[in-house]
């Protein structure tokens, strides 16, 4: 957390750090306000599904949703049955374009 904490100094206003439950994050950003977020929590399928569930809303338009361990197979469905269509990145990592 202090290495996240030291590095966000220099980017200023545009980083928030928000150390709370994601959902209740989600609840706290606008609607089509994010050009991307980046998933990496639990990989348990209903609680990956519930985290892209309550962020999608928060992508503008042309913007992305990635997020990491795709090699799950709990998190490979979720983005399935969540999103539909994604492409796979390096380390790992999803992407689905809103």
């Amino acid at each position: 957390e202090k290495i996240v904490r030291d590095r966000a100094r220099g980017y200023g206003n545009r980083v928030k750090i928000m150390k709370m439950d994601s959902v209740q994050a989600a609840k706290l950003i606008d609607d089509k306000s994010l050009d991307f977020i980046f998933i990496d929590a639990c990989h348990a399928e209903e609680e990956a599904m519930r985290d892209i569930l309550a962020w999608q809303p928060k992508v503008k338009n042309g913007g992305a949703i990635l997020g990491h361990d795709i090699d799950y197979p709990t998190v490979e469905s979720a983005v399935k049955k969540a999103l539909g269509n994604y492409e796979i990145m390096p380390d790992n990592c999803w992407c689905h374009y809103a």
